[in-house]
């Protein structure tokens, strides 16, 4: 239950934090250029300056901003009727698969953030880890709800 909450909660916050707090020391630092996009091939085809290294981060807020007030609001919610589970279940679920994505969304933008600057190759291996991720747990939560 700790390690639950701690995952869920402390985790995203604590990891935005790290996204800033990087995104301020690469801004404070002798560093002009950075790399800003890599194509399927793991290299480096787009440049910028250091300052738009903070659009990562402050997506990743936008995000969880968004994932919590959903996480709150599961009346939302656009269910299908169904006889195995009822509207508090499927509630339940859909808030559990809110809580895990916007996990797993915060750490892979923050990861992709760092990664442009201290090993640009390895984002396109990264991106692909948290993507299957996010594919699995999209996939588990449906299923439950089937």
């Amino acid at each position: 239950m700790i390690l639950n909450i701690i995952i869920k909660k402390v985790l995203p916050i604590l990891t935005l934090g790290i996204g800033f707090a990087f995104a301020i020391i690469v801004g404070f630092s002798n560093v002009e250029i950075i790399p800003l996009h890599i194509n399927i091939h793991g290299e480096v085809d787009n440049y910028g300056s250091k300052w738009e290294l903070f659009t990562l981060p402050a997506i990743a807020l936008l995000t969880y901003l968004l994932m919590w007030w959903l996480e709150r609001n599961p009346k939302l919610y656009n269910f299908p009727s169904s006889k195995k589970h009822s509207r508090k279940e499927q509630e339940k679920i859909g808030v559990e698969l809110i809580s895990w994505l916007k996990v797993i969304t915060i750490l892979m933008l923050v990861l992709i953030e760092i990664l442009l600057i201290v090993n640009p190759n390895l984002v396109l291996w990264g991106t692909f880890l948290f993507s299957a991720l996010l594919l699995y747990v999209c996939i588990k939560y449906t299923l439950k709800l089937l």
